[in-house]
């Protein structure tokens, strides 16, 4: 299922080759993910990985690196860099528009599929080993932007359905209030979900979601017209994990092994998107 080997030899460390099997689950876990975003409202997505610099630090990502680490891969010479989430490059869909909110819930909805990439996936050590710190990696991302009164409920609606994907998939889980301290450039408020991990003997981080407000559309200029006043206001946006596949496939390998006959069970939600299979 999983050659980290060879990825090593040729491309360095976290990074990794997914086999026959391997590669058939990513693929019906990024299937499950979207099917049920779809079924929640959410248009599908395929964004660019690739976008301008200028975008990247617009959404809040030029984190506060310690150590001099660079989190955001570069492209020599340009002023482009490669994607850390889908959220970029979903956000970058609203740059410069007046967005029509008069939907019953105030809200536009996107799911992306895309690769990401993180330049910095973790200090030496026990994380960089396996599929937990990655530097490249599929991600099936939740995107809204939302009249500023429903941002709220709608955090807690992109929350219950990620709770409710955890569920069918299985796995042992806790969500948890982000505090300010733990909280990126651009959030407001934040969710992160965390499975139970064998391997580590702890629980992981497998998926968050983030109220930004008003942060990234001001500096994209991503506004809607209010109804009752008809200026023209910023909207707010929201983003969440709908699957991070290397996490989840690490937390349902570890956690459906059974060592007496070397199998892996699959959950049933998944099975439809693996021929109907049962077992790894």
């Amino acid at each position: 299922m999983l050659d980290l080997q060879s990825a090593s030899n040729i491309a360095g460390m976290s990074w990794y080759y997914l086999l026959n099997d391997g590669a058939r689950l990513e693929q019906a876990l990024v299937s499950y993910a979207l099917k049920r975003a779809n079924e929640n409202g959410f248009a599908s997505c395929v964004p660019p990985s690739i976008t301008k610099r200028e975008l990247i630090d617009a959404c809040g990502f030029n984190p506060r690196d310690m150590n001099n680490e660079k989190q955001i891969y570069t492209l020599q010479d340009t002023k482009l860099g490669l994607v850390a989430t889908a959220e970029i490059s979903m956000a970058g869909l609203g740059a410069n528009k007046v967005l029509d909110l008069n939907s019953a819930e105030g809200v536009k909805k996107l799911v992306g599929i895309s690769r990401c990439y993180r330049a910095e996936a973790g200090a030496r050590g026990k994380d960089t080993k396996g599929l937990y710190r990655v530097h490249e990696f599929t991600k099936v991302e939740l995107f809204c932007w939302s009249k500023p009164k429903n941002s709220a409920e709608i955090l807690e609606q992109i929350k219950q359905l990620q709770i409710s994907i955890v569920e069918e998939l299985g796995l042992s889980a806790k969500v948890l209030n982000m505090p300010s301290n733990d909280l990126g450039n651009p959030a407001f408020k934040k969710y992160d979900i965390e499975a139970w991990m064998p391997g580590r003997g702890k629980f992981g981080e497998i998926s968050s979601a983030s109220n930004c407000t008003d942060f990234q559309s001001r500096r994209l200029n991503t506004k809607y017209q209010n109804d009752n006043t008809g200026k023209l206001e910023y909207v707010h946006t929201l983003n969440g994990t709908a699957m991070a596949v290397p996490r989840v496939m690490l937390a349902l390998v570890e956690n459906f092994y059974d060592p007496s006959n070397g199998k892996i069970y699959i959950p049933e939600c998944l099975r439809e998107f693996m021929n109907g299979q049962r077992y790894i």
